[in-house]
């Protein structure tokens, strides 16, 4: 997702804006509902569309942000000219309680929200918003399988090559953390045309164990932040 990401901003710039300036990057753990609204609504005279990228806003951005965002998205006067890009690294499934009642219970009313018009409206979730929109593309956790494919694409993408028994002692290895076995394909192909299960067994394997009793070491020493430096 990250890479995809990646990809629509470099295509934004090198199409739209090439000075980049009009590429806003908005922290959603920090923001506040006039931070997006100054962001989509502001104007440039060079450039008639703006990219706006809002990063984890569902995942650590607070419940009232969410709404008025969610709302404001919505709204009727809503700029349709800019790119709008929200980026989770996570959504967590919302929970579903029981609707089962009892003769005894009666059944709980769901709070009411005021609007910004007044009115007492139920608040509108933004996930519910945003999986209606026209382009929403979902990142699933990849399957081993679909990691070897991945490894496989993502290394003939660099211009090398590696064989089926390295490709699945680096699924092994890593795991399906993509992030970081991308990070592993680019030093192992470092100054190497080719990927050798040799040269795993050396990068990967060894220094994963290594860096894993040096930090056991540190957590019984309580350094602190040797661990810390040796877990990031």
């Amino acid at each position: 997702s990250r890479q995809k990401l990646k990809e629509l901003k470099e295509k934004f710039v090198r199409e739209v804006d090439p000075s980049g300036a009009n590429l806003v990057v908005l922290d959603g753990a920090t923001m506040k509902p006039e931070d997006f609204r100054n962001a989509v609504s502001a104007m440039s005279m060079f450039v008639k569309k703006r990219m706006i990228v809002v990063e984890r806003l569902l995942e650590s951005g607070k419940k009232p942000v969410q709404e008025a965002v969610a709302e404001y998205v919505e709204h009727k006067d809503f700029p349709e000219d800019h790119i709008v890009v929200f980026w989770e690294g996570e959504t967590k499934k919302q929970e579903t309680r029981n609707k089962k009642q009892t003769k005894n219970k009666k059944p709980v009313k769901k709070p009411k929200s005021s609007s910004s018009t007044g009115s007492e409206t139920i608040a509108t979730s933004l996930l519910d918003v945003l999986k209606k929109q026209k382009y929403v593309q979902e990142f699933v956790v990849l399957t081993p399988l679909e990691v070897e494919r991945w490894i496989t694409e993502e290394v003939q993408r660099r211009g090398g090559k590696i064989s089926s028994g390295a490709t699945r002692l680096l699924v092994a290895s890593v795991g399906n953390d993509l992030w970081r076995m991308a990070n592993e394909i680019g030093k192992l192909l470092a100054g190497h045309t080719a990927i050798t299960e040799d040269a795993i067994r050396e990068s990967v394997i060894e220094k994963t164990e290594s860096a894993l009793f040096a930090f056991t070491d540190a957590l019984g020493a309580r350094n602190r932040s040797e661990a810390m430096r040796l877990l990031v």
